[in-house]
């Protein structure tokens, strides 16, 4: 009579750190639902709501006329404060708030030669979704830029007037901080205070941290 034969079962192992892994998978979803709930409690903004932040990116060159020869690359950083000046405006997907405020912004270019600059701008920014925990945004502003630019071939003058316009996105981490991503377009010009003035422009991609107070 032939022996029967008894067969053993071992279950394929983990991979390594497999548990490890689904366990900071759960961690991390819990968190972001926890960020989530919370910042839905109260983040609304109304009239007063007061905003400080800080962005910085790289900066490279748009050109705009044959006249813009630069090829302009740097880096950037700003900081900001801003106040919330109307209630809730408009419905649907139009619902938003306006703010205004003021910036500084430092500018180092590396190419077409190397310069330091400081600028100040007044800014008028419209946050869509004022109840929402993603925000877009557009936003603008102009003030003057202080420098070293004269080097380039397009500026004569070290003191400029400064152009924005922006968009943006911003993510409510909690009831009272924001992380963004957006896009800005600067212009740089002395208004015809010096010759040449062909103007200098240039794109801004960037990310910030914002604290709100309410």
């Amino acid at each position: 009579m032939p022996l029967a034969r008894k067969v053993i079962y071992f279950p394929p192992a983990s991979p390594p750190g497999g548990e490890s892994t689904s366990l900071m998978a759960v961690i991390s979803a819990s968190l972001v639902f926890w960020l989530t709930v919370t910042a839905a409690a109260n983040d609304v903004l109304t009239v007063g709501v007061q905003e400080i932040g800080i962005s910085a990116g790289p900066v490279f060159p748009l050109r705009l006329t044959p006249a813009q020869s630069s090829k302009l690359f740097g880096e950037q950083a700003t900081v900001s404060w801003a106040m919330t000046i109307t209630e809730p405006l408009g419905k649907g997907m139009f619902d938003g708030a306006l703010s205004l405020g003021a910036e500084a912004v430092l500018l180092r270019t590396r190419q077409p030669s190397e310069s330091y600059n400081i600028g100040a701008m007044p800014r008028l920014r419209y946050v869509f979704g004022s109840r929402a925990l993603i925000r877009p945004y557009l936003e603008g502003g102009g003030g003057g830029v202080w420098g070293t630019l004269a080097g380039t071939p397009e500026q004569a003058s070290n003191v400029n007037f400064l152009l924005m316009a922006g968009a943006g996105v911003s993510w409510f981490v909690s009831p009272h901080t924001t992380v963004s991503i957006g896009y800005r377009f600067y212009h740089i010009s002395n208004g015809g205070l010096g010759d040449p003035n062909s103007g200098l422009n240039y794109n801004y991609p960037f990310i910030g941290l914002s604290y709100l107070y309410y």
